[in-house]
């Protein structure tokens, strides 16, 4: 029977760990070329935490927890965030990608997060809907260089706002653009 796991990337066991690394290495292969060929994509400053489904040792799914600090509108934020979600292919269309997320949404709601943001194509908002993001369509996302940052053209910007703090910022953040630092989750 599958059963949901939570590691913080340090505590990763390692079978589990390789088999995350390799599928990551697989569907998002151009972030791994160059001097970053061999990254370890679990090892990163912002706190990465692995929810996985597993079943006899094979890794089914899989969501990665972020979380960093982020100004905005003159107010700092606790951002928790969802990335390098996956459902390995002979697993899909059995419920397994909305439960990871489910799990990886509970997460950040029971965390100290004020708000959480994920990036997804326009196909998958819906998908991210049915648990409980809201699509932040007149939101623009500005990553890079601050003082002269891109923008995200492609991907959607879907939130969660979880704090009380947050919850009275829904406002500030739609319609805008928000920086969200060097690279986005």
């Amino acid at each position: 029977m599958p059963q949901t796991l939570i590691y913080p990337s340090p505590e990763l066991p390692p079978d589990l760990k390789c088999q995350i690394l390799a599928y990551i290495r697989a569907e998002w292969w151009w972030v791994f070329q160059g001097a970053n060929r061999f990254w370890d994509y679990t090892v990163k400053d912002t706190h990465p935490v692995n929810v996985a489904i597993v079943e006899n040792g094979v890794l089914i799914s899989h969501a990665e927890v972020n979380w960093r600090t982020l100004e905005h509108r003159g107010a700092t934020y606790k951002v928790y965030g969802i990335s390098a979600v996956f459902t390995n292919p002979p697993f899909r269309k059995e419920g397994f990608g909305q439960q990871v997320v489910e799990a990886a949404t509970q997460y950040i709601r029971d965390s100290d997060a004020d708000v959480a943001m994920l990036f997804c194509l326009p196909a998958m908002q819906d998908f991210y809907a049915r648990c409980g993001w809201i699509h932040m369509a007149n939101t623009r996302i500005l990553f890079g260089a601050k003082d002269a940052p891109d923008v995200d053209k492609v991907e959607s910007l879907m939130m969660l706002f979880v704090s009380e703090k947050g919850n009275a910022a829904q406002s500030l953040f739609e319609g805008d653009g928000v920086y969200v630092g060097k690279h986005t989750w």
